[in-house]
């Protein structure tokens, strides 16, 4: 039987997390399990899944993975690996930007808090999450070096493909870079136009206060009010996104 025909076992179970909408769901197969369930924290943007649990006041999915693994350790008597536990941690760490974020609530802590009576070296995994390659050093400096800052606080960055092989960087290393510019004085809101082999972006929205998902929502994409994803067809659209982005600041400061 060819793949595209395969279907899994009626009792299958996909479990999709962290995506909104089905556009950006990785991998091959979950289209063809028997039930296929959503676990996300994102605005929801394409409601999908049965059941399907979405938790906007979590700071992130791995918050809501921690309370339903305590959940069946204490219901089910299942036990929760150490290494889930330290994923768990991780997840956490990361959408909260080490607890600065405003996603942060006493109940993101207490899932940390959790999270930490598992063997988990704090130390070791600050280390891997802020280690870079070299490579992706320097393309740091480039970005540094060339992105705009409009008079409304916008900045703006385009990763080519020619500057992306260049550096030797991948589209999905490119995330790291997200808020190197981040703390420059007057910034409001920021977009990284990430290219993809095939001429389309891949759009990357970030910003302090003003509201960016319904942007977002606009061109294919979705997430948080200050953190989003979207796509841009072409050179064009990503300019659109530009010009909206810059009304949306402007509006702030009138």
């Amino acid at each position: 039987m060819s793949e595209e025909k395969a279907a899994l076992p009626e009792e299958s179970l996909y479990i999709i997390c962290d995506t909104a909408n089905r556009e950006r769901i990785d991998g091959t197969g979950w289209d063809k399990a028997g039930q296929m369930a959503k676990i996300d924290h994102h605005p929801e943007v394409d409601v999908y899944g049965e059941p399907s649990w979405v938790d906007t006041k979590s700071s992130s999915t791995c918050e809501m993975m921690m309370y339903f693994a305590l959940w069946l350790k204490e219901e089910k008597a299942w036990e929760i690996p150490a290494e889930a536990a330290r994923l768990f941690y991780a997840g956490i760490i990361g959408d909260t930007g080490r607890f600065q974020h405003s996603n942060t609530t006493p109940k993101t802590l207490q899932m940390a808090a959790e999270a930490l009576k598992y063997p988990i070296d704090p130390a070791s995994l600050f280390a891997g999450f802020y280690s870079s390659e070299e490579t992706l050093v320097r393309l740091k400096g480039k970005v540094l070096s060339d992105f705009e800052l409009s008079a409304n606080g916008v900045g703006v960055m385009y990763l080519t493909q020619s500057l992306l092989k260049e550096y030797n960087v991948t589209i999905n290393g490119s995330s790291a870079l997200m808020n190197v510019f981040a703390d420059v004085e007057g910034i409001k809101a920021w977009v990284f136009f990430v290219e993809n082999e095939d001429g389309s972006y891949r759009v990357r929205l970030r910003s302090k206060k003003i509201v960016i998902n319904e942007l977002a929502a606009r061109h294919n994409g979705g997430g948080h009010p200050n953190a989003s994803g979207a796509k841009a067809e072409d050179l064009a659209e990503t300019k659109a996104i530009i010009e909206e982005l810059n009304s949306l600041c402007q509006e702030q400061q009138a």
